[in-house]
Formats: C-alpha cells, sequence, structure tokens
C-alpha cells in the first residue's frame, strides 16, 4: 500500500474556513475514488491550526489519480491562500499491516466531531519537555522511550477514522439543474422533473446514491461544473467542443438539433393566399428556370428534326415552337403524342430528356411547397442565411449562441426561452434560434402563440450530463445510461410521458 503522511500549517483565523475545503476534500476522496482506502485528519494537541493528514492509497498510481480529481483542486486552491507555508509531504510503502489486511475505509457520520489529538497527548508532551532537561544516558533512554510510545499512541490515533471526521456530507452528490422543459422543470409541487431528471434520478436509485438538486441558470451551471462546486449538471446540455475542452460530458442521451421560430403571418383568406403565392416572385422564378430548360432540350431537338422531320419540326420560328412544345409536354407527363423524334440522335437526347424531367419536376414540386410554405410564414426570416440581416435572438450559453457567433451574427442574448419568445412576440426580434425539442414543447403548452417554426434544419444538436474533468461519476453514468437506452420498454414509455406519441 502506498501511504502518504501531509504536515499543514494553517494561517491565524482561517481554520474554519480551511477545514471546511480539507473535509471536502477527505470525504470524496474515500467515497469517490475506488484506490483511496484510508484518509484521516488529525490536529495537534499543542496547536489548533495544525493539520496532519494521513493518507492510504492502493498504489502510487492511485495517488495520482487522487490529485487530478475536482475535490483535490478545490483543496489545492485554498491551500495556497489559506496556509502558511507549503504542505510537507512525505510519502512511502507499508511494511505492516500487510496489503490484504486493508480495507476500504468505512463513510463518515453526519455527526459533527471535534478535531483534535487524545488527551493523554498534552501529558505526553509535558513529560517529553521534562526529559530533555535530563542529562547522561537514563536521560536519553527516558527521550526514547516516550518518544516511541508516543509514535505508537499517534499510529493507533490514526487507525481509527471515525474519530477525526467531521461536519461532512454522507456521499451525497451536489447537481446542479437548469429549467429547460420538457428536460429539466418543477411540478407545482416544487419537485423536478422531465426527460434528463428522471434519467438521472433512474441512474442514481440504481446505484443507490444520494443527491441533492441546486437550481441555476445555465451560465451559473456551466461554471459551476467547470470549477468542480458541483458534482453533476443536468438539463437540456448540448455537447459541444468549447464545452468538452473544460468538463466531460456522459454519452449522449437524446438526440436533437437547432430550429428557428418566427412570427406567423396572419392568413389573408384562401383564396387570395393562393393568387399571391401563384404570382410572388419565387414561384415565378422557378416556373422561369423550367422554361428554360425546356428551351434547350426543344431547340436541341428541332435542330436534330428539322431535316428529316419537317412535318413536325417546321422550320424556323414555328419549328423551334414546335420543339419547345414537345420538350414541355414531355416535361409535365401530358404527352400528347402529335410530335415525336424519328431520328436516332433525336430519340437518344429525347430519352435523356424524358429521365431528366423525373427529377427535375420532383425538385420543382419539394422547392416551390417549401418556398409558398416560407411565404405563407411571412417574415424576414425564411432560411438560415437571412439571419445575418435580421434581429434574431437566443438563449444565452447555449449552443445556438455558439451557432450565430460562427455565423457571425451577433444575437440578443436572453436568460431564458420564455424571454426571447416574448420578445419575438413583442416584435423586438425577427426571430429566436434554439433547440428543436424545447421549441416544440414551448408551442405545445401555448408558450409560442402566434409564432411558427421554420421547415429548415439548422444544426444537429445533442444532450448529455456534465461532469467536472476527469470525474468518476462519469463511467458510473454512462454504464448505467446505455442499459437504459437500450430497454425499449423504459425508453419509449419516458418519450411518450414528456414528449407524446
Amino acid at each position: 500500500m502506498f501511504a502518504v503522511i501531509v504536515t499543514l500549517q494553517i494561517k491565524p483565523g482561517k481554520r474554519e474556513q480551511f477545514l471546511e475545503v480539507m473535509l471536502d476534500d477527505a470525504v470524496n476522496s474515500v467515497q469517490l475514488e475506488p484506490g483511496c482506502l484510508q484518509f484521516n485528519v488529525v490536529q495537534s494537541a499543542e496547536d489548533d491550526h495544525r493539520l496532519h493528514l494521513y493518507e492510504v492509497y492502493a498504489s502510487a498510481d492511485a495517488f495520482e489519480t487522487h490529485k487530478a480529481m475536482p475535490h483535490f483542486a478545490r483543496f489545492g486552491a485554498a491551500a495556497g491562500e489559506l496556509l502558511v507555508s507549503p504542505p510537507v509531504i512525505t510519502t512511502g510503502t507499508h511494511l505492516f499491516p500487510a496489503d490484504t489486511a486493508w480495507s476500504k475505509q468505512p463513510a463518515a457520520s453526519l455527526a459533527p466531531v471535534h478535531l483534535s489529538m487524545p488527551v493523554f497527548s498534552t501529558n505526553l508532551t509535558r513529560r517529553l519537555s521534562a526529559s530533555r532537561g535530563s542529562r547522561g544516558s537514563g536521560g536519553l533512554r527516558i527521550r526514547t522511550r516516550w518518544l516511541c510510545l508516543a509514535c505508537l499512541l499517534l499510529l493507533v490515533h490514526l487507525a481509527f477514522p471515525g474519530q477525526v471526521v467531521a461536519d461532512v456530507r454522507q456521499g451525497t452528490l451536489l447537481v446542479g439543474v437548469t429549467e429547460a422543459p420538457p428536460f429539466a422543470y418543477k411540478e407545482p409541487g416544487g419537485d423536478w422533473t422531465g426527460i434528463a431528471v428522471e434519467l438521472w434520478r433512474a441512474i442514481m436509485t440504481h446505484h443507490g446514491q444520494a443527491f441533492t438538486w441546486q437550481e441555476m441558470s445555465l451560465h451559473e451551471l456551466l461554471a459551476a461544473v467547470e470549477q468542480g462546486t458541483i458534482d453533476a449538471g443536468v438539463t437540456a446540455l448540448s455537447i459541444t467542443a468549447s464545452r468538452e475542452q473544460r468538463m466531460d460530458f456522459s454519452t449522449p442521451y437524446f438526440d436533437a438539433d437547432l430550429a428557428i421560430m418566427v412570427p406567423h403571418k396572419a392568413s389573408s383568406g384562401v383564396f387570395l393566399n393562393v393568387v399571391e403565392e401563384i404570382f410572388s416572385l419565387d414561384f415565378l422564378a422557378y416556373v422561369a428556370v423550367m422554361l428554360l430548360f425546356a428551351l434547350v432540350a426543344g431547340c436541341l431537338v428541332w435542330l436534330l428534326e428539322r431535316r428529316v422531320n419537317p412535318d413536325q419540326f417546321r422550320r424556323g420560328m414555328a419549328g423551334m415552337f414546335d420543339g419547345v412544345w414537345w420538350a414541355s409536354v414531355t416535361m409535365t407527363t401530358v404527352g400528347y403524342g402529335d410530335t415525336a423524334p424519328r431520328s436516332v440522335p433525336a430519340r437518344m437526347v429525347a430519352m435523356f430528356w424524358m429521365f431528366s424531367c423525373v427529377i427535375l419536376v420532383t425538385v420543382f414540386t419539394a422547392s416551390i411547397t417549401t418556398t409558398l410554405t416560407l411565404n405563407r410564414m411571412g417574415g424576414r426570416v425564411t432560411t438560415v442565411a437571412d439571419l445575418a440581416t435580421a434581429h434574431t435572438g437566443c438563449v444565452a450559453d447555449s449552443m445556438a449562441e455558439d451557432f450565430l457567433q460562427h455565423l457571425n451574427v451577433r444575437p440578443q442574448r436572453s436568460p431564458t426561452l420564455e424571454a426571447a419568445l416574448a420578445a419575438l412576440r413583442a416584435g423586438t426580434l425577427d426571430a429566436v434560434v434554439h433547440d428543436r425539442p424545447l421549441l416544440q414543447y414551448a408551442m405545445a403548452q401555448g408558450q409560442a402563440r402566434r409564432l411558427a417554426l421554420l421547415p429548415v434544419v439548422v444544426e444537429n444538436d445533442a444532450y448529455g450530463f456534465a461532469f467536472p474533468a476527469h470525474s468518476p461519476l462519469r463511467k458510473l453514468v454512462n454504464v448505467e445510461l446505455l442499459h437504459l437506452r437500450a430497454n425499449r420498454t423504459y425508453w419509449d414509455a419516458l418519450i411518450r410521458r414528456f414528449l407524446g406519441e
């Protein structure tokens, strides 16, 4: 076993502040690190601002893992400000007891315990002080005897960790949560629920791990995870490259995408809508493109047929019109049969044109349908490209903000989705970019009246749980999360509960 002995001298007046951080490190080390078998905190009897740590690890590598943990980082940051001098650290290998005799230190009690050495340590100090005045070999034997006894008693005291750890949590995780329906929100009774919340609750219940919720804004949650002041973040949290550099994420538990919400233009009636759409610039542009293709194909067939088939493809402008007429009726699959090429080259061109028309008509139908739908919605924004010239909003610190900044768009940042949608309804924004599932849920709950989602795909997205860097919880959560995702009965019931069929 790998042992670590540390001596710490706390600055005057900083004892209580340092103990809070020290005990946080001690308890989390034992409870969250499989390689940490024992972590004792001992207070000196002569100086209540001096602490001694006695730590036992399964190996030197386990100690290196300990130094990479978030709770150790919090301890290290406090040590630089609250200690008189750097810690004095001694490491070594256990000779006795044998490695097989060691077991995991039991969980600490919730009841506060005062940190102090045994009462007899004061008497030992007096006797050792008195022995310093002795002379000769007798005095040396006395000093040696009392020194050995003091060391023995110290080791006995260190062997009972339940007597030295105080005012700590019984392995209760602190989990940050941000309201983002239907993934995380409060019920009328004040309890948290949602897809992400219920997933997390199921995972923690399976492992028998206690936790408490800490409500935060998205900005506060991301900062707390990065700094390691919370154990995890649970909400509709997008996994992005910039966030992955600062924290760890679980495997994705939900695939989504970004969407654009705009004001819905009031309808002016079915007849007027049809007239407006037929004479819209977008519709006329599509018709002009199709006529251009028909003109090229018709003229090419006319050039090949005007000598061998002058009855159907006449000379001059009339013959060119015959070619365009043939190309148009072929493209629209009407095909009266009154005109048909006879020469082999013209028939080869005709075959190519007929197969091409299948693709052209399909693309034309899909494009004109999308365009007319967007025109019906109205507003300044109908495509992603329009965001650059419109007043666009998003939720602060969301994936949508990263996406808009990548497009060199400076969005209006709102603290919540409700605030962003309110600005959109008030007319101060032309569009709001946010996660599609959250926008769809807001519409289903009646929170997006007079608003509409554009039928365009903006950017793919995925949600996951967030952890401080190198958190051991990540592996535990990932394994159980994959089990739950593979359980189709559980997963389908969860999705139906919050998103419907």
